[in-house]
């Protein structure tokens, strides 16, 4: 038995970032205490585990399926029933399963569809007495779940305990993904409104979720006023790009971003023929994909290309509408790996997200929402990419992994990270806090105490990676297995505690706008970016570390990372004495397509050793 469970957690780890897997299926019974009066008409919830009520999938905008694909998200129409039933989660959004997402179904198939938009409401238990006291609204946090934008689904995240010990509401939602969610193509909506234009759906789907929240989070005892956005991963990135967004402004008024970065594509590189300055995937190639799988052997490339070029727009948009999700997805698919459809691109349109380079926005307030900020990565984020990997690892009887080197694996790992704080924090943060002095605060995820099933070394495998903070923030109330099989009797007081700490923080937050010490005010006082010496100077503390009192505590630090000092110490480091090593760093950089490691500077690195040891794909 306990070989079958390390055998599913080695070969499901990777989806750790999501919280794993689903949870088996729970039936919820209707509470009569939980009836309340939407927009919508009325809706009933049920009691969730922590004494906490909860509202799950209620539509909160329009299925966007048929003429809708593709299109801005409609207001949701009223209920059929005389009471909706809140009691099951709505289908996620249109993905691959078996990948990072945390979406059952055969690896390589399509899971999930197009008729999702769906949120989920966990709130205190309130009686209807305390709903009707203005002066008693509670802070909303909403969450945007992660998973690249192409994957995940705000179903497998549960804030009952949050809510239930924080007295906050808590509001998960989905938003289209991968194709579905970003697509900018000439032919669509030729008379369209701007929104239905600019190609975000995603994004704007996420925008129309606080739309719901500002007209009916009142209705379970939220205050419409003070709403925090907060995401891990790809919802961090996504709450970052509401930041910029001007359709957003007065929609939400904190954010949180865990591990979260911001890149934007030009309209052209989404929309143009690879000839035209697009990308390989940009919409119109994908129309030539599309044309040459059904019918892969009638005319080449340049062929199909004129012949779109000789077509109407509505004789366009017709074939891209009248295609399946499946040969959508199939056309992004990467060569050799079924699972691993193309991450998308948010689209700077100039209208729904602005042009420019965003450390650059974030640096004048006239250029963002003007939101108080946490932001934070995991110390170790690259880890969970990298322990599969076999060069690296030696895993034996499929389960049982070792890392060969840990001293290289270390130093593998720590540069790829930091180049994840630097470009979703400190890159930032130092920005915004020229912008809006005082209203930033950074952390650092430290927490590394797995336990080692079988002698599996998770905490060196993996330590403190990508989305290990999830569960601190939300009380650990994903039960899957894969998650308890990191916690055991001898950490369970200590990240405990942590997650105490973390959520009181979270909490604070999203009540004042400052996490300070905490809600309950017992913990170190967070102090915002660079601010606790009058003059910041470069030694003034930066960011909080959250960690248990076996690796120092929970602490102010101030190391912040530079494109200079990662350069410099990767150079320096010992731990990786040759060049090869090395310069895959380098590679790893260049590939995550950030424009700070150009491909154009990859061969001069380490003094032009790089050079020998040519980029190639994954």
């Amino acid at each position: 038995m306990a070989a079958s469970k390390l055998t599913y957690l080695c070969a499901g780890v990777m989806a750790l970032f999501l919280t794993a897997c689903a949870n088996e299926k729970v039936i919820n019974t209707a509470s009569p205490d939980t009836l309340r009066v939407i927009s919508q008409g009325e809706i009933v919830g049920f009691e969730g585990e922590y004494g906490n009520h909860a509202w799950i999938g209620i539509p909160f905008a329009t299925a966007p399926v048929g003429d809708l694909r593709w299109k801005a998200p409609k207001t949701a129409p009223a209920f059929d029933a005389t009471v909706f039933e809140a009691l099951e989660h709505g289908s996620p959004c249109s993905q691959y399963a078996g990948g990072l997402g945390g979406v059952p179904g055969e690896p390589g198939t399509v899971s999930g569809s197009e008729d999702c938009l769906y949120l989920s409401v966990y709130a205190p238990k309130l009686s209807a007495a305390d709903i009707e006291q203005d002066n008693n609204k509670l802070p909303v946090m909403v969450w945007v779940h992660g998973g690249a934008n192409k994957e995940g689904t705000g179903s497998l995240y549960d804030g009952s305990r949050i809510a239930a010990e924080q007295n906050v509401i808590v509001v998960s939602i989905n938003y289209r993904l991968g194709p579905l969610g970003w697509f900018s193509h000439p032919a669509l909506n030729e008379n369209g409104t701007a929104l239905d234009k600019s190609g975000n759906y995603g994004t704007l789907d996420i925008i129309q979720s606080l739309k719901w929240v500002k007209e009916n989070i009142a209705g379970f005892g939220g205050d419409a006023d003070n709403v925090t956005l907060f995401g891990e991963s790809a919802g961090g990135f996504n709450t970052y790009s509401l930041m910029l967004s001007p359709i957003a402004k007065g929609l939400f008024h904190k954010a949180i971003s865990q591990s979260g970065r911001l890149s934007l594509s030009s309209v052209d590189v989404a929309a143009n023929f690879v000839e035209d300055k697009g990308d390989e995937f940009s919409s119109q190639q994908v129309e030539i994909y599309l044309h040459a799988m059904q019918k892969p052997d009638s005319a080449s490339s340049n062929g199909i290309k004129t012949a779109l070029l000789n077509s109407s727009n509505q004789e366009r948009a017709t074939f891209l509408k009248g295609m399946s999700t499946a040969e959508i997805l199939g056309a992004y698919q990467q060569k050799g790996k079924p699972t691993k459809a193309r991450n998308p691109d948010l689209i700077a349109d100039g209208f729904v997200l602005p042009l420019g380079d965003p450390a650059e926005l974030f640096a004048d307030s006239t250029k963002h929402n003007n939101v108080p900020l946490i932001a934070g990565t995991n110390r170790d984020e690259s880890k969970l990419y990298q322990f599969k990997n076999p060069e690296l690892v030696d895993t034996y009887l499929g389960f049982y992994s070792i890392v060969k080197d840990q001293s290289k694996y270390d130093a593998l790992a720590e540069y790829p990270s930091r180049m994840w704080k630097f470009n979703g924090v400190d890159n930032f943060a130092a920005a915004l806090s020229q912008s809006m002095p005082g209203k930033v605060w950074a952390y650092r995820f430290d927490w590394d105490e797995q336990a080692r099933p079988l002698g599996i070394k998770i905490d060196r495998l993996i330590g403190a990676g990508h989305g290990m903070e999830i569960p601190f923030v939300f009380g650990f109330t994903d039960k899957s297995e894969i998650w308890q099989q990191m916690y055991n009797e001898d950490n369970q007081q200590s990240r405990e505690a942590l997650s105490k700490r973390m959520r009181n923080y979270w909490a604070e937050f999203a009540y004042s706008g400052d996490p300070s010490k905490g809600l309950d005010e017992k913990g170190v006082k967070w102090l915002p970016w660079g601010t606790s010496n009058p003059q910041s100077t470069p030694n003034s503390d930066k960011y909080l570390v959250l960690d248990t009192e076996a690796d120092g505590g929970i602490r102010m630090d101030n190391k912040v990372v530079t494109l200079d000092s990662i350069e410099k110490d990767l150079l320096a480091d010992t731990r990786l004495p040759d060049a090869k090593d090395k310069c895959s760093v380098f590679a790893a950089l260049v590939k995550g397509k950030d424009t700070h490691w150009p491909e154009s500077e990859y061969k001069d690195k380490v003094s032009g050793e790089c050079a020998m040891f040519p980029l190639l794909e994954d």
